[in-house]
Order: C-alpha cells, then sequence, then structure tokens
C-alpha cells in the first residue's frame, strides 16, 4: 500500500450498552433469532463522516459477550452481545479502546470472550490481555504513520464487582493506579478492612490516604485517588519499549475522573501530564460522560482532550443529568502530515444521539440532523449544538459547521 502524506485520524468518546439500552435489548433482537441488530445505532451521516478519516478511534466501555450469554442489564454491570461491537466496526471504526471500569464486570473469562468477540470481528484493540505478561503492545502501520496504542483505566468497579486481580493477573487490564480500595498489601486488606470497614487498621488507612489525597475528602470511592506508584512505572516501561519500536506517535486513551463532573479533576490534569511528560504525543480522555476541553500545543506536536463525552449512551435522553449536555458528545478529527510526522489541523464534529420513532437510540452529526425536514426543535439543538462546541474548544461560535476549526 502506497504510504499517503496526509491523513486524517478521528477519535470518538464512549460508546456503552447501558442499562437503559441493556434493559431494552428485544428492540434490538432479529425476529425468530438469538442474534441481534445494531445497525440502526450508527445513523448514514455518522457513517458518512467515519469514511473521510483514515484511522478511527472509540472507548468501548462493555465487555462482549461471544455467544450472547451472560448479558446484564445492571446499573453497574455490562455486558453486550457481540452485535453491538460489530455494528460499531461496521459504522467505520478500526481500534478500540478496551481498558475502563466496566472491563472485569464479567472477570477475567469475560476479558477472554471480550478478547475473541474483538478478534472475530477484525478490530484493533489494546488495554486488556487475559494472559496477564503475554501482552504485547499495540502498534499500527495502516495509516501511513506508526501509531503506539495504548490503553490505561484508574480502576474497574472492584467496589462493587469485587473482581480483584491477583499479582499474577496484575497486566490483565492496563491501569494507571492500583483497583478501588486496595493501596496496602491485598491480603491485609482482604482480611480486615473489607470485612470490618469500621477496624483499627482500615480507619488508620482512610486517614493516611486522606492525608496523602486530601482530593479524596468527600468523593465517592470511584472517584478516589491511590499511591499507584507500581503501575506509574509499568507505564512508564510501556511507554520506553513502545518508543524503542521507532514509532511516529505514541496515542494513550485514558479512562479516568468523575462522571458527570463540570471540569476535569486535579488527578486527571496530573495524570494526563505524567503521560506526555514521559513520552506520549496524544492523549484522548474518557469517562466523564460530558464534554470537557482540549489543548493543542502546537510547539511541541502533542494533543490531550480530558473527555469527549458520551458517543453512545442514554444519559441526558433518559437519564439524568439533562443539563450537562451529556447526549452530545465530540468527534475530534487530527489532519496529520506523515512525512514531517506533524500535525497539520485540528478539527472537531459535535454528536448528538437521539431515540427515533421506534424508541431506538441513534447517533448523528448535529450539522446533518439540523437539515433533517423530520426534527423539530431546530432552534433548540442549533444553540445546544454552539454550546457544546464551546465546552470543548473554549470558543465562541456564530454557526453550526460540520467540522469546527480548533
Amino acid at each position: 500500500m502506497k504510504k499517503k502524506s496526509h491523513i486524517k485520524i478521528t477519535f470518538l468518546g464512549d460508546v456503552l450498552c447501558d442499562n437503559c439500552m441493556a434493559s431494552d435489548l428485544e428492540k434490538y433482537r432479529e425476529k425468530n433469532s438469538r442474534c441481534y441488530n445494531f445497525s440502526s445505532l450508527y445513523s448514514q451521516a455518522f457513517r458518512d463522516l467515519l469514511k473521510e478519516s483514515d484511522y478511527v478511534s472509540a472507548n468501548l466501555e462493555t465487555p462482549i459477550s461471544c455467544n450472547n450469554e451472560n448479558l446484564t442489564n445492571r446499573q453497574w454491570e455490562f455486558c453486550s452481545p457481540i452485535e453491538f461491537a460489530k455494528a460499531l466496526f461496521d459504522a467505520g471504526v478500526h481500534y478500540v479502546a478496551t481498558a475502563n471500569n466496566h472491563c472485569l464486570d464479567r472477570g477475567v473469562s469475560g476479558l477472554k470472550d471480550t478478547v475473541l468477540a474483538l478478534k472475530k470481528i477484525g478490530f484493533d484493540y489494546s488495554g486488556i490481555c487475559p494472559e496477564g505478561e503475554k501482552r504485547e503492545l499495540f502498534i499500527s502501520q495502516t495509516t501511513g504513520l506508526k501509531l503506539g496504542l495504548l490503553s490505561y483505566t484508574y480502576g474497574t468497579n472492584a467496589f462493587s464487582n469485587k473482581k480483584y486481580l491477583s499479582f499474577a493477573q496484575r497486566r490483565c487490564v492496563d491501569l494507571i493506579q492500583e483497583q478501588e480500595q486496595i493501596t496496602f498489601h491485598w491480603d491485609l486488606w482482604k482480611r480486615y478492612a473489607l470485612k470490618r470497614p469500621n477496624s483499627f487498621f482500615a480507619k488508620i488507612r482512610r486517614q493516611l490516604i486522606l492525608f496523602l489525597f486530601p482530593e479524596n475528602k468527600d468523593k465517592q470511592i470511584y472517584e478516589q485517588v491511590s499511591c499507584g506508584l507500581y503501575r506509574r512505572h509499568l507505564i512508564k516501561k510501556d511507554l520506553k519499549e513502545i518508543k524503542k519500536k521507532h514509532c511516529d506517535w505514541i496515542v494513550v486513551n485514558l479512562h479516568i475522573g468523575g462522571q458527570y463532573n463540570k471540569e476535569p479533576s486535579i488527578f486527571t490534569q496530573r495524570a494526563i501530564d505524567f503521560l506526555l511528560k514521559n513520552g506520549a504525543d496524544i492523549v484522548i480522555g474518557n469517562h466523564e460522560h460530558v464534554i470537557h476541553g482540549c489543548n493543542w500545543r502546537k510547539e511541541e506536536n502533542k494533543f490531550l482532550c480530558y473527555s469527549l463525552g458520551n458517543c453512545i449512551g442514554s444519559a441526558g435522553l433518559k437519564e439524568p443529568p439533562f443539563d450537562r449536555f451529556a447526549d452530545f458528545s465530540i468527534a475530534v478529527h487530527l489532519y496529520c502530515n506523515t512525512k514531517e510526522k506533524k500535525i497539520d489541523k485540528v478539527s472537531f464534529s459535535v454528536l448528538k444521539v437521539i431515540c427515533d420513532q421506534n424508541g431506538k437510540y441513534q447517533i448523528w452529526p448535529a450539522c446533518e440532523l439540523l437539515n433533517e425536514e423530520n426534527f423539530s426543535e431546530s432552534h433548540i439543538l442549533r444553540q445546544a449544538t454552539l454550546n457544546a462546541a464551546k465546552l470543548f474548544s473554549g470558543k465562541v461560535y456564530n454557526r453550526v459547521e460540520k467540522e469546527f476549526l480548533l
């Protein structure tokens, strides 16, 4: 394949079959079959948008079942049909980040199922590896650039699903800090603190962590920060090893932050700075489920964003918050010069999730949705789109564009 001199790389936000969609799977089931069809999730306008890109990345925030067994619609526990992932691939996504707080909802066996499904579909992926130490760093060479693609998560919902990894399994999921509620030796913590939350040991631990990380005060367990020294050591090691493979750029997908926060947390900002300082060129943050800002450091040829929002999800439509533009997300586009290994231009498209007349979700570029004759309240959509664009870029725009320039 002839190397292209200029390419376009697109990054999407969280793609999840959350409890609202999972509780209504029958709408997506094919007649007289155990199979599902999620192709309606992606409008033709959205597919056309992705066709213009040479490489598309998204965050797949759910385990995938190969045989459509063990599916769930519980709030803190995801597992989605293989057709859910297949529809994303068919829409034009090439790579999925898989390290996120839901990746262990079905345990290590769920990781195996997910990997089998992704390989069967044809996805590039990184972030999980059921074999642990046998994991290999993923490098894509399909775009004219040699991209090293990494994926890390702040945690795995262990406080809820109780799926704690042993030391031998520590590389099954790429973490930026230890799993929730683990700071000291796991055997001691399991023996005393989990079973005796009011014990002297547990109280001392809570006070010590609060002293070391005052930002944990009044935070939910899943938003709390731990030391993470060992995990940071492993990340540095990954960045060094993938750099040795002569990657043009290192892209890190980072699942981090609190849900629906109004701005990125201090921990998120520090984590992204840590990654950029240690060799990452592009950092794409997700998990917040709302849109946060970005920063194109032209002189350093680096780009970062804190949260692209929900590409697919029920928040803002059927679930709160209804006042944070949670039904909007961003597709950010990097126009890259493959000869100079430089980002020439950054633009972004505002995306909108809607429910069609059958109650099914569908993702649209907001500019195309405004042109739909059957779409009502276009004046409200136009202003909301401009507000979403401002949340991401910090700039004020006067009209809705297919791609807003950063």
